[in-house]
């Protein structure tokens, strides 16, 4: 997130927002299909780059699209969602453990998210801050 941040108007939220989809999308897999130790580290690490850098695309975007109440109101709603979605995650985990489904299947549905986010970021326009203008990378 930090890094992210520091490079956020040198490389762009979509830029951003692309590398936090492949590491989120890496991470799931490869928690999945890790033969060991070395493999879940790999995949915890991957899981967090795409985590930190939805932080750091998201924040600043929202924060210098919009000002003042607006800003806050928006800002409020974005991080409202992380907790909402443990709270949904965990009672989906306890619905798949009920229906005696593996562990496999709990992380599988993790990218159901992930996808969906990437269905709503795809083709959309993201703002060039640095410039004011519209960017399409």
């Amino acid at each position: 997130m930090v890094i992210g941040g520091l490079f956020y108007y040198q490389i762009g939220p979509k830029r951003i927002m692309t590398f936090a989809f492949i590491a989120h999308t890496l991470g799931i897999l490869l928690t999945i299909y890790s033969g060991g130790y070395v493999g879940l580290l790999i995949s915890t690490l991957l899981l967090g780059l795409g985590n930190g850098c939805t932080e750091a695309a998201c924040n600043p975007m929202i924060a210098d699209s919009y000002s003042g109440k607006q800003m806050n109101t928006l800002l409020n709603r974005f991080h409202m969602w992380f907790p909402g979605g443990i709270v949904i995650g965990s009672l989906v985990s306890l619905g798949m453990t009920r229906m005696n489904l593996g562990w496999e299947a709990q992380i599988w549905i993790i990218l159901l998210p992930t996808l969906v986010y990437a269905w709503l970021f795809y083709g959309q326009e993201f703002p060039n801050h640095s410039t004011r203008k519209v960017c399409l990378w």
